[in-house]
């Protein structure tokens, strides 16, 4: 489903973002709006708004639940990765040693 659909689908059940937000107990509705355009994840928002509608996880967010769903991959930290192997080193030089 489209953001679009997921907004109308809310409007038709009678409810609003900020709704979900209170019954997630969500400081902030753009924090669902987040979750519906696909650019936050919440599992307990996903949820809700799946029981809400009466469809699947698969059936709103394909691309993160349905057969083909591709998950987003952590962003690089270049810094943290340095350290590891820096770590790593360090811990082989002493076992070789």
């Amino acid at each position: 489903m489209s953001p679009i659909d997921i907004k109308y689908a809310l409007e038709r059940a009678g409810l609003t973002q900020a709704d979900v937000a209170r019954m997630c107990q969500v400081a902030h509705r753009q924090t669902v709006s987040a979750v519906i355009h696909s650019v936050g994840r919440s599992r307990q928002i996903e949820e809700k708004i799946a029981t809400l509608l009466g469809l699947s996880l698969a059936e709103i967010w394909p691309h993160w639940h349905g057969p083909e769903a591709r998950r987003r991959k952590r962003p690089l930290n270049v810094a943290e990765l340095s350290a590891r192997v820096k770590a790593l080193e360090a811990r082989l030089a002493a076992k070789a040693a």
